[in-house]
């Protein structure tokens, strides 16, 4: 069975792959690849080409379908190409800031091509003309529901026992969320809280959200790998172990909003985060006894990211 559906042009110099868009993406990807993977299986991280072919296609996905068939081509190609971004990171492959440049590459060297192409040819080809949202009424309750990314900074730093001291690194984040706006302004959603959103115009919304939740930490075992004097094999020395954890944590962003088209926004936020945690450990001591120590350490991140979203008018 084959589906043909039309885009916005038909141009012999215009495919869904042209040529010039391929290179400018290839050339970006293949530029300075010498960051190690988070697994440590090569010093290809820097900049995801996963990711960049996603964002890639979706970007072409929505000049050519987005804008003048519907909406819900954008919405889906800018899914998936996430989901690409977020599975790169969980497999441990990338880093946040490598699906971040790559991200961006995708998008602009598409635009980039789009712009060379249409300088170029013109308006000849074209067989769909763009979609006119002039008369949509943006006065809505602006639910949504969308897939978020981000990059976080937890500085601290903490003795779980003693001898043991850990200190927080900047790491990324990515997951879901949603609120439901019984009016324009106020909304309700995430883990327990309210959202807030006033409209700057009908396409660009400040926002901010008060939300309380509960943070789970697994058990967990830390362990040393090191060498013997004398022994050549390289042994894991385990150092301490923590018992699972339930605490409460509250949250607060300022975030804007820009409407691409009714049924989709994009948005840039800025989380704020702090979870009074209790920490419970065990460690060995010198007679093979079982210590126990308890450790209270209020937890605060900074998280700066960007989420694409389902307007739910």
């Amino acid at each position: 069975m084959h589906i043909n559906v039309s885009g916005h042009d038909f141009f012999p110099n215009k495919h869904f792959y042209p040529p010039e868009r391929q290179f400018q993406s290839s050339a970006f990807i293949y530029l300075g690849k010498n960051v190690t993977r988070p697994d440590g299986s090569n010093n290809h991280s820097f900049p995801s080409g996963h990711t960049a072919m996603a964002f890639m296609a979706a970007t072409m996905l929505h000049k050519e379908y987005g804008t003048t068939r519907s909406p819900w081509y954008s919405i889906g190609g800018y899914t998936v190409a996430t989901a690409t971004a977020v599975s790169r990171m969980l497999n441990n492959k990338h880093w946040l800031s490598d699906v971040m440049v790559g991200a961006g590459i995708g998008i602009l060297s598409t635009e980039v091509g789009y712009f060379l192409t249409d300088l170029i040819f013109k308006d000849k080809g074209l067989t769909h003309s763009y979609l006119g949202f002039e008369t949509f009424n943006y006065q809505r309750n602006p639910s949504f529901f969308g897939i978020y990314m981000g990059f976080s900074l937890m500085p601290t730093k903490f003795n779980l026992a003693p001898d043991v001291r850990l200190k927080a690194s900047p790491g990324s984040t990515a997951g879901f969320e949603g609120a439901w706006f019984m009016n324009r302004y106020i909304g309700f959603g995430g883990y327990i809280g309210s959202y807030l959103s006033y409209p700057v115009t009908n396409r660009f919304l400040l926002g901010t959200k008060l939300l309380i939740g509960c943070n789970y930490s697994p058990a967990s075992r830390i362990s040393a790998l090191g060498v013997e004097e004398g022994k050549p094999e390289t042994i894991e020395k385990e150092i301490v172990n923590t018992n699972k954890a339930f605490n409460i944590g509250y949250s607060t962003n300022a975030s804007f909003s820009y409407i691409l088209h009714p049924n989709l926004n994009v948005r840039v936020f800025l989380d704020y985060t702090f979870i009074p945690s209790r920490f419970v450990s065990y460690i060995a001591n010198p007679k093979k006894e079982t210590d126990r120590f308890e450790h209270h350490k209020t937890l605060q991140a900074l998280t700066l990211g960007a989420s694409v979203n389902i307007m739910l008018w």
